[in-house]
């Protein structure tokens, strides 16, 4: 009697691009999303608190138009 080997495989595929407007990367926009982008609101390329990641527009600066970014998608999942 031949044996049988099973070998069961399991992959995690990770995609390039992401869900806009989710900062964190949890696979949903949603109000936490809100809350870490508030820290730099107003912020600009140039000045100590500016960071590229929270600028979801990529105009150099996080205000109005990155929050629209997330209201676009809020609520939605991966």
């Amino acid at each position: 009697m031949a044996s049988m080997i099973a070998i069961a495989f399991s992959a995690r595929v990770a995609f390039a691009a992401t869900l806009p407007g989710d900062i964190n990367d949890d696979g949903k926009v949603d109000g936490l999303d809100i809350v870490l982008i508030a820290k730099y609101w107003g912020s600009a390329q140039g000045d100590g608190r500016y960071d590229a990641q929270y600028d979801l527009n990529g105009d150099n600066k996080i205000d109005g138009a990155d929050i629209a970014v997330i209201a676009a998608e809020f609520g939605n999942h991966e």
